[in-house]
């Protein structure tokens, strides 16, 4: 069994994420987001309703699951690391990937501006899973790409008057970016 790392919260509150999302991710690593099987423990869910996760069918949506070992997960896990040029293992415990996400960054402001992307990408992974569920909307790794790209460039942006790199800089070429930083 995969050991569950201890999560330094600092991170979560001082990323360049809004509030928002750092609530959502506090959340996240506390197994307190609504899930279907967190809501199924709460009784909002019946019984005899399904807990298959929303991305994939197969296995019951936990918070594990969903951001971690679901195929539809890991794929865009391998494409946000593929963008910045890495390839790791990932983890199956979502404590365990956030902590190790930001290792490859060297100084604090890059580890900073790397949490920020984890947080965008399971953020968009969450605005994913709902649109599929309540608007019947398509599974698309592509788009969810898209809007990490586009969400962490804008969070570090808004907060970080020394980033002065366009998207298009962002997009081809992020670790070159963030040395900037």
């Amino acid at each position: 069994m995969e050991e569950v790392p201890d999560v330094d919260f600092k991170q979560i509150w001082s990323s360049l994420a809004p509030s928002n999302v750092k609530s959502f991710v506090w959340r996240l690593m506390l197994n307190r987001v609504q899930t279907k099987t967190n809501l199924r423990r709460r009784h909002v869910i019946r019984d005899d309703q399904s807990l298959a996760c929303s991305f994939c069918q197969l296995q019951d949506e936990t918070s594990d699951h969903l951001f971690c070992t679901c195929a539809f997960s890991m794929a865009i896990w391998r494409m946000v690391l593929g963008w910045f040029g890495v390839s790791i293992a990932l983890p199956s415990l979502v404590k365990a990937l956030f902590v190790q996400f930001p290792v490859f960054g060297r100084c604090s402001s890059k580890r900073e501006a790397l949490v920020t992307v984890w947080m965008a990408t399971c953020w968009s992974l969450w605005l994913m899973r709902n649109r599929v569920i309540f608007d019947n909307g398509e599974l698309d790794a592509g788009l969810v790409l898209d809007l990490i790209q586009v969400r962490s460039w804008h969070w570090i942006k808004a907060k970080r008057v020394n980033f002065q790199n366009s998207f298009y800089e962002w997009k081809l070429s992020p670790l070159a970016c963030l040395d900037s930083l």
